[in-house]
């Protein structure tokens, strides 16, 4: 497939979720074995009986609500819904645009990708530049032949 060009136009709140998730899923994972760690350590430590042994849970429970907060603040925060963003992909490079030229541009070799990611609704492209941002894109936005092409494009310059 050669050259094409794809223009999301807003992002519900759902697909915000699913990006931000697939992001942090490292970093929850870590969170949770902390605290089933603490908490186990606890438990041989006090014994079963101990108030305390309800600590480290509740900890965990916290900073995931916390999570969760934070990333529906952002949704508003960052007027997704009323977003539009125009990408362009090619066999060597892809380039996204937000609103007008003027606004905010970004362009990525293939190569300088760190992750192309999946979920039930977008594609998650993720720059391997630190502080560079990371985009979702809608699959609404894409046929299915854009998307392989997407994904192939990314595992050939892996390969490399």
């Amino acid at each position: 497939m050669d050259a094409f060009n794809v223009e999301s136009t807003g992002m519900t709140q759902k697909e915000f979720m699913q990006s931000v998730n697939r992001l942090a899923r490292p970093f929850l994972w870590g969170v949770v074995l902390v605290g089933a760690a603490v908490y186990g350590l606890m438990l041989l430590l006090l014994g079963y009986n101990s108030l305390y042994i309800l600590f480290p849970g509740s900890i965990v429970v916290a900073l995931l609500v916390y999570y969760e907060m934070k990333a529906y603040a952002n949704y508003g925060k960052f007027d997704y819904e009323g977003a539009v963003f125009h990408f362009r992909f090619e066999p060597d490079r892809w380039v996204v645009i937000r609103g007008n030229e003027l606004e905010t541009r970004a362009e990525y070799t293939w190569a300088e990708t760190a992750h192309v990611w999946q979920t039930g609704k977008d594609l998650l492209l993720v720059p391997a530049a630190k502080g560079s941002g990371n985009y979702t894109l809608p699959k609404r936005c894409v046929t299915p032949e854009q998307q392989e092409a997407i994904l192939a494009w990314y595992k050939a310059a892996q390969q490399k």
